[in-house]
């Protein structure tokens, strides 16, 4: 192996070097900036989406307990009227108070729940609704309602009253 010294003049020494590119330190500065500038604002966007989310749940939550509080309200006095044929879609509810028939039925087409009275009046009662469903047997109706695809039921009983005018 010779030296540099040893290297006869007119030979150029030719080494292998590669430039190598590295990031500076500035560089990798702002790249982690704006990383960390685009993981915050996911995070901000999730946790606004979560908040939106449990807010829409505890809206469904009252208007279902507003919905079972409603039929169960001992001021009204409701009764639970057999019809012949009738379907799982429909309550028919006599108040012994008002003197009045009633009609809990579901809207497929409006994804409401409504009470509607004979003489024409309307209340919309929960919405977004995409199931319905009503079983009654004897004194006991039990009701399951699917809102936003969370599922809520019910169970409880009312007195009977024979076939009225609706």
């Amino acid at each position: 192996m010779k030296f540099r010294s040893q290297i006869e003049p007119g030979i150029q020494l030719h080494l292998n070097c590669t430039k190598i590119r590295v990031f500076t330190l500035i560089e990798a500065t702002v790249a982690l900036v704006v990383t960390a500038m685009g993981l915050a604002l996911l995070a901000g966007i999730g946790s606004n989406m979560q908040k939106q989310m449990v807010a829409k749940q505890e809206i469904d939550q009252f208007e279902w307990e507003r919905f079972v509080s409603l039929l169960q309200n001992e001021r009204q006095h409701f009764a639970l009227v057999k019809k012949p044929g009738e379907n799982v879609e429909n309550i028919y509810l006599y108040s012994r108070k008002a003197k009045k028939d009633y009609i809990v039925h579901y809207e497929s087409e409006r994804d409401k729940v409504i009470m509607e009275t004979a003489s024409g009046g309307y209340m919309p009662l929960l919405y977004r609704v995409s199931s319905f469903r009503a079983i009654k047997q004897d004194k006991t109706i039990k009701i399951t309602v699917q809102i936003d695809q969370r599922t809520y039921q019910t169970t409880f009983s009312l007195p009977l009253q024979k076939e009225s005018g609706l």
